[in-house]
């Protein structure tokens, strides 16, 4: 038997109120649950969106102090590192890594 959903709108009727129930009954009832975005983003929070989901990714799964080497090249790069990881080093290990980090820059 599926969940029982309600949702409440404060929007005017019409199309955009029918795509969004659709949308937020479909995340409720399925697995995994993922609400489109579409609806939380006003117009240019949709462009970055848009923008940002057409970038390419590389990713580097791995013992991050050993495969800098394998970082992609070019001119444009971002790196990112979740949760504390950084933080976790001593003083001494952190300057080693981050200054090998920008030695990949080229």
């Amino acid at each position: 038997m599926s969940p029982s959903v309600t949702v409440q709108s404060h929007i005017p009727a019409g199309w955009a109120e029918r795509e969004m129930v659709g949308d937020i009954r479909r995340t409720f009832t399925h697995h995994p649950k993922v609400l489109q975005p579409k609806w939380l983003y006003d117009d240019l929070g949709s462009q970055l969106f848009h923008e940002i989901t057409g970038l390419s990714v590389h990713a580097v799964v791995g013992d991050f102090t050993r495969h800098l080497p394998h970082l992609p090249d070019g001119d444009r790069r971002m790196v990112a590192f979740l949760g504390s990881t950084v933080g976790n080093f001593y003083r001494e290990e952190r300057r080693a890594f981050l200054g090998a980090l920008a030695d990949t820059r080229g």
